[in-house]
């Protein structure tokens, strides 16, 4: 690779030298060069944060995710591999002893789960069902035991006359009926010596999967007596920015101890209606003020007397029936979660939930498990978030306020029942706003449209744009992080929120933006290729270049390892895998790297990638280096 960086000062010398108009030689051919380098960052800590809805319509949502968490936080601490000999056997359960496993993931050593409820009360005003105090339970880590509302309404003994306790079976029987069971958080670490274990009281560690599990059912099963206006994104900010969840444990703020800095932070929500956090201007914090405004308060909301938010008889409706942005809407702008704003813009919020990793925003990903059509889902190559929320405005995508809902997806003649994504609209049949998606085995009789037995969930449009902002945004150098999941809670299979939480702790990293489009020729096959070159040095340890990862050990001998302060590393030259002919995805069945431009029409904040196959991706502590030649045009009058 000198060889390769001496021709590339070379190329740029002989750029330079321009023979001028008049001169009888051609203009020399022009070259400009790509290089740089990175070190893959091992992350195997995780900062779980729940979001639960927990009112009257939930209790199949609740009930299906508890149902799974063993499964779901298996994925966590033991994760599949896949057999090298034998990929076509799919994923397995690892053989340590087997040299030929490799494990899809790295395992989770140090894991901190918190929950926190959808209920913030009513801003002091009497409202049925709910707490009418400013704070409900205020995004408390763990609300069982430390929520003022659900102390009213705990799972096993309610206290609230029009509330019933949790079936049996609905916690796992292991659930003690003791509402200090649990501290704010619990802990699981594969090694209790590990340090982030030691700060953590013993009571709320295991190193048991299965006890894990068990624990996360104890406090994520809230049971369903909960205010049924939800407030999931001002619970998550509560959670994890007002409350103190970086602030180091024994402090004085609620949430101390949760967060870790070097942890990745993944935050699930999981409802089926839209999110209505309310304005409360006690707790603006100079939000309004970054957009040269002053705080509009939205606590009279929940005041059926007061006539400005529209429908006197349904507040549901008041957190509907408005278009974004306008003085009925009584939400928070979603900048205060995830600031679109330039980082130089002045006076710009720096209290968003990507401040809570500071530098590093690809440390944050978003799950929503809400209300959107049933089949929805991030596992596709790319979601159509356009059909979901409508067309861009003119400004662009990030203005959630300008989006065209009238072109969101609608299907009024579905035979389950009509559905809608515009959030807007009633129901023609029934005095609700017309559901996004109607739940997995849910009948639907056309005579009786507004019948109890229909499960259904109402459009999250405010939670999907925030999970799209989490996807498309160019908030990680310059490209998008793509650290989002989107679920239909229709579709009652929620464990590919918690393997989308473990697939975000893969090594981090590895060169991908690159400032201009490359070059490309076209192989025999008429697949994509670039002239890029692309070397790893190994982790201290490794010493063999892994022809299955796409490693094959550099031709010159001198050039096979390398000292870096003082431990000799491998040093391996990574296969590239040609593209399609859009040059948009690696061919099958080939691993190493691959040079990858957007989709045609697709703003990404990024020219064009250098990508890893999965099984190719470079291990934590390995060193990337590339290069890429490519000739340009000669400079005019030259």
């Amino acid at each position: 690779m000198g060889g390769r960086l001496a021709v590339i000062a070379a190329v740029f010398a002989l750029s330079s030298a321009c023979a001028g108009p008049n001169a009888a030689q051609p203009c020399p051919a022009r070259h400009a060069a790509v290089s740089d380098s990175t070190v893959i960052e091992r992350i195997d800590a995780l900062d779980l944060l729940l979001v639960v809805d927990n009112s009257a319509s939930m209790v199949a949502a609740q009930a299906q995710w508890l149902a799974q968490l063993y499964e779901s936080t298996a994925l966590l601490t033991d994760p599949p591999c896949v057999s090298v000999s034998d990929r076509s056997a799919g994923p397995h359960a690892c053989d340590l002893d087997d040299p030929d496993d490799r494990r899809v993931y790295e395992p989770i050593r140090s894991l901190r789960v918190g929950v926190v409820s959808t209920d913030l009360g009513t801003g002091g005003f009497e409202v049925a069902g709910c707490d009418h105090s400013a704070s409900g339970d205020d995004g408390r880590l763990n609300p069982i035991r430390y929520g003022a509302a659900m102390r009213e309404h705990l799972p096993w003994a309610p206290r609230t006359p029009t509330a019933s306790p949790a079936p049996a079976g609905f916690r796992p029987s292991a659930c003690a009926e003791d509402a200090s069971a649990f501290p704010s958080f619990i802990t699981f670490c594969s090694d209790l010596t590990h340090p982030d274990c030691e700060a953590v009281e013993p009571a709320a560690s295991t190193q048991a999967p299965r006890e894990l599990a068990t624990w996360f059912a104890c406090n994520a099963g809230l049971y369903v007596n909960g205010c049924g206006l939800e407030a999931p994104l001002e619970a998550a900010w509560r959670a994890l920015v007002e409350h103190g969840a970086r602030e180091p444990a024994g402090s004085s703020a609620p949430n101390a101890g949760f967060l870790r800095d070097h942890a990745m932070l993944a935050i699930i929500v999981l409802t089926d209606e839209d999110d209505g956090s309310a304005r409360d201007c006690e707790r603006d914090y100079g939000f309004s003020a970054q957009s040269g405004q002053r705080c509009d308060d939205a606590r009279s909301v929940y005041d059926l007397r007061e006539s400005r938010w529209g429908s006197a008889s349904n507040l549901d409706h008041r957190f509907y029936l408005y278009a974004p942005g306008s003085p009925r809407d009584p939400t928070w702008n979603l900048d205060r979660y995830f600031n679109t704003a330039p980082a130089d813009a002045p006076n710009r919020w720096q209290r968003d939930l990507l401040s809570l990793k500071p530098g590093h925003p690809e440390r944050v990903s978003f799950a929503a498990i809400v209300g959107a059509p049933r089949g929805v889902s991030s596992a596709a190559p790319r979601i159509d978030w356009d059909s979901l929320l409508g067309a861009p405005s003119p400004i662009g995508a990030h203005d959630f306020n300008g989006r065209d809902r009238a072109t969101a997806r609608e299907d009024r003649d579905d035979p389950s029942g009509p559905t809608s994504m515009r959030g807007g609209t009633l129901d023609p049949s029934c005095p609700h706003v017309t559901p996004a998606c109607r739940f997995a085995g849910s009948a639907f009789d056309p005579a009786r449209p507004c019948a109890d037995a229909q499960s259904m969930a109402l459009p999250s449009r405010r939670i999907i744009e925030l999970a799209r902002r989490f996807d498309e945004h160019p908030a990680c150098g310059g490209q998008p992080c793509r650290n989002a999941t989107l679920l239909s809670i229709c579709d009652g299979d929620y464990r590919s929120a918690l393997r989308s939480a473990l697939s975000q702790l893969r090594p981090r990293g590895a060169p991908r933006c690159l400032p201009r489009p490359l070059a490309t020729t076209l192989d025999r096959n008429g697949h994509v290729v670039a002239d890029c070159v692309v070397r790893l040095h190994l982790p201290p340890g490794v010493t063999r270049c892994d022809p299955a990862r796409g490693l094959r050990a550099p031709e010159r001998v001198e050039e096979q390892t390398i000292s870096v302060e003082g431990d000799t590393r491998t040093v391996c030259d990574v296969e590239q895998v040609p593209t399609d002919a859009q040059s948009t995805a690696p061919i099958e069945g080939r691993h190493g790297w691959y040079y990858r431009r957007p989709v045609t029409g697709q703003a990404t904040g990024c020219e064009a990638n250098i990508e890893f196959t999965a099984h190719a991706t470079p291990a934590p502590g390995s060193r990337v280096l590339f290069e890429c030649v490519q000739a340009i045009e000669p400079t005019p009058g030259c």
